[in-house]
């Protein structure tokens, strides 16, 4: 009687075909990260013909769902949308870049923008308007000293976080000195501002 076990050791082990995925990068804006994307991606794959010996080029048009919020590096997978080997498919693989905003700076799910002042804004107060990456504008009252660096907070104004609430928007203040002061402003600012008493 032959023993089964080493009949089925005797076997040769076929070799799984690893296929190279099709790797690709999407730029997304700061703006399609806030509101969430659909891009529409074309790729080159390879594709057996019918004497399945064979490959031709076949173009396939993708369309990449970039969910709110999204971070630098994050992978969207098509499973068996790539190169086919042996009646093996491969993957399609995109990674999400994002270019730099020239207004806006993100720092987790927070947003950052920065707001220059004039001296006179920073010591009396007003209001400053910020256009937010979805085209809305926000008027923010300013009521008491700025300090250059300083933040405001707008709550629920930054981008969708993994628990599906929005993160938060800082206003960073910069504050703008005039180049020259006449004697006549310096004599008026020196009775209006406290001066440091030496010691």
């Amino acid at each position: 009687m032959v023993d089964e076990r080493v009949m089925a050791e005797s076997l040769p082990v076929r070799a799984v075909l690893q296929i190279e995925p099709i790797k690709c990068v999407i730029y997304a804006a700061l703006e399609e990260i806030y509101s969430g994307f659909l891009r529409s991606v074309t790729i080159t794959r390879q594709i057996m013909n019918h004497d399945q010996k064979t490959s031709s080029d076949q173009e396939v048009t993708l369309k990449v769902p970039i969910a709110k919020g999204a971070i630098a590096g994050t992978k969207v997978l098509f499973e068996s949308a790539g190169h086919q080997r042996q009646g093996q498919t491969g993957h399609v693989e995109f990674e999400i870049r994002i270019a730099p905003h020239p207004i806006y700076r993100r720092e987790g799910d927070n947003l950052v923008v920065k707001k220059e002042l004039y001296i006179t804004e920073a010591l009396t107060g007003g209001s400053v308007r910020i256009s937010t990456l979805d085209g809305r504008t926000l008027s923010i009252a300013i009521s008491k000293v700025i300090l250059p660096g300083s933040r405001t907070l707008v709550s629920g104004e930054g981008l969708i976080g993994p628990t599906g609430n929005r993160g938060d928007l800082f206003i960073e203040y910069q504050v703008k000195y005039p180049d020259q002061i006449s004697l006549a402003n310096k004599q008026a600012l020196r009775h209006l501002l406290p001066v440091p008493v030496d010691g």
